[in-house]
């Protein structure tokens, strides 16, 4: 097995098609609609609950990510419009679509004045929320939030070290970052993503990689474990800031078993190994991966829209028990297929256009980074 930062990396991208897909799947068990009264059934909601920390697995993801285009800039402004080029067209669209859904599917807003509404808005496209304190439209938003904090850290590290050195700027960006994340723990797994990207686990002797031979029974082991620790502090994982985990200090030694389970997965996805790499460089993952950040943002409008002619047609009523079954195999394909042509008109085609006016010269086409 061998990892680059520089290269593509088949197994990578295939777990962000798994990561995309598996929140789907927490989005069928979330969505309050009735579930097969089976004595099993409530052991795979249990399971598929805890598909909502795959967002972490992206985390690890984007960091090793972020390192290899981070390293390959020309300049910080290069890197950061090739990130927000990446990111801002995708994110502009779906956020239309959810603050007209909020805006027309609900009363909430309605007691807003316009220029509170309009002030949102803007903070929505820019991605601030919750880095930000308002009202956020887009229920996966919060994650690109976390991700421009993370591009700013990258940026600051790379204005540091031309005047310090390297060891003394990473001090101060690690000393920034967790003043910015003090109140959102779940961005700890960049550092993993980092660690990762940096080829800190090039060497096969390395005792983490050894460990990282069966990347899936890490991932179910992160899985469980974090998924405890959200348990532990009241369900929302948003909720254990820092300093709850100072207060209880058995939270503690479960938040680094969280943090090593999912560095010794995603090391192990990377590298190549297991059963579980061999199924994300099959056909339908490798697409998966294409897809996945349009995946990523058009699950939660078209599986909305889909709930919701689910009720004005009956068919939730005539269901019964089985809706969530109903619910997966209607929304499925229509997801799929937006985010299909999402990725090619939006992120393909939008994306490289931008760059192009930008730079005058062709960028690399194909996925994005």
């Amino acid at each position: 097995g061998s990892m680059s930062t520089t290269k593509f990396n088949p197994n990578v991208h295939g777990a962000r098609g798994l990561f995309a897909l598996a929140l789907f799947f927490f989005h069928i068990v979330n969505s309050k609609l009735a579930a097969p009264d089976l004595p099993f059934y409530r052991y795979v909601e249990q399971a598929m609950m805890s598909f909502e920390f795959g967002v972490e697995l992206f985390f690890v993801i984007s960091g090793i990510v972020i390192y290899g285009a981070f390293q390959r800039s020309s300049s910080l402004g290069q890197f950061f419009f090739n990130r927000a080029t990446r990111i801002w067209p995708l994110l502009w669209v779906t956020m239309s679509v959810m603050f007209l859904m909020t805006l027309f599917g609900t009363d909430r807003m309605l007691g807003e004045p316009w220029s509170m509404l309009a002030g949102y808005f803007v903070g929505n496209m820019l991605a601030l929320p919750p880095m930000v304190s308002m009202p956020i439209f887009h229920p996966a938003a919060w994650s690109l939030s976390y991700e421009f904090a993370f591009y700013g850290l990258m940026i600051l590290f790379g204005l540091t070290a031309k005047h310090v050195p390297r060891g003394v700027a990473m001090a101060i960006v690690a000393l920034v970052g967790v003043v910015v994340y003090w109140h959102h723990i779940r961005a700890i797994y960049f550092v993993a993503g980092l660690l990762i990207g940096s080829g800190m686990f090039h060497s096969e002797s390395n005792a983490i990689v050894r460990l990282s031979r069966y990347p899936a029974v890490w991932m179910v082991a992160f899985l469980f474990v974090w998924k405890s620790v959200a348990e532990m502090v009241g369900g929302n994982i948003h909720a254990a800031i820092f300093a709850r985990l100072f207060a209880e200090p058995p939270l503690i030694p479960l938040v680094v078993l969280a943090f090593f389970c999912a560095l010794v997965t995603m090391v192990g996805v990377a590298k190549g190994y297991g059963h579980l790499s061999r199924l994300l460089r099959t056909p339908l993952f490798q697409w998966l991966g294409t897809i996945s950040f349009s995946l990523y943002l058009w699950q939660a409008p078209v599986m909305a829209v889909v709930k919701k002619l689910m009720y004005v047609t009956h068919i939730v009523e005539r269901v019964g028990g089985l809706a969530q079954p109903v619910f997966l195999l209607l929304a499925l394909p229509p997801v799929l297929l937006v985010s299909h042509y999402s990725q090619v008109w939006i992120e393909g085609h939008l994306t490289t256009k931008l760059r192009l006016l930008a730079f005058r010269k062709k960028p690399v086409i194909g996925t994005p980074a």
